[in-house]
């Protein structure tokens, strides 16, 4: 929905199925950069929860680059605490 285009394609729901589960999508940021790269198809390294996302678009409107939001969720994960 965030590039206005499908992330995965097959010509039917069973080939539609294995490029969901034996490819990557191109990367989100090089269709929108403006996106946040933390849209990813790895559940370890996507938001979790409503309060992910609401933690980040603070980040965002505090000026933080998607790199830096990036080192936050790294640093978050990690068990780092800013």
């Amino acid at each position: 929905m965030a590039t206005g285009r499908r992330p995965f394609s097959g010509s039917s729901g069973v080939g539609l199925m294995a490029a969901i589960l034996s490819s990557e999508p191109p990367p989100i940021r090089t269709l929108q950069p403006a996106l946040p790269a933390a849209l990813e198809k790895n559940p370890d390294e996507r938001w979790q929860t409503a309060h992910d996302v609401a933690r980040q678009l603070r980040w965002l409107s505090d000026g933080l680059s998607a790199e830096q939001v990036q080192a936050h969720v790294r640093q978050s994960k990690a068990g780092i605490s800013r």
